[in-house]
């Protein structure tokens, strides 16, 4: 398994990581870290930087079911290199396929526009080629 940029998962790991469907913007960097965000509920956020519809395909196995949101509020740099050691295990990931690389565009893009990405992440966003 690999995390690449345009990884999707939804991780199986309570209390590491919640249970939502996660895309990673960025190859990881020299130290092993990469930015990731993931999919919420559009009602239960303010930033409007990406809202898809219900019905969008996000991999080839996985459709949004209902209006979502991306939540650049919870952006973060990952330490990758310790989540794959979790992450690798197939007990741990109950989905694992790749994104469409438009949508993952779109996606970096909007992580450095929207107002709720933490500065840090867009800064780092930034350095790795996202806007």
């Amino acid at each position: 398994m690999r995390f690449d940029a345009g990884h999707a998962f939804i991780p199986n790991v309570p209390g590491l990581l919640q249970d939502h469907l996660y895309i990673i913007l960025t190859d990881p960097d020299p130290i092993g870290d990469a930015i990731a965000v993931n999919f919420t509920d559009a009602r239960n956020t303010d930033d409007g930087a990406m809202v898809l519809e219900a019905g969008v395909t996000i991999t080839s196995v996985h459709r949004l079911r209902k209006r979502s949101a991306i939540n650049f509020a919870g952006a973060v740099c990952y330490p990758f290199r310790k989540l794959l050691i979790v992450l690798t295990s197939e007990t741990n990931v109950k989905h694992f396929g790749v994104a469409d690389s438009d949508l993952v565009n779109q996606m970096r893009k909007a992580l450095v526009q929207s107002q709720f990405t933490p500065a840090h992440v867009k800064a780092v966003g930034r350095l790795l080629g996202c806007g």
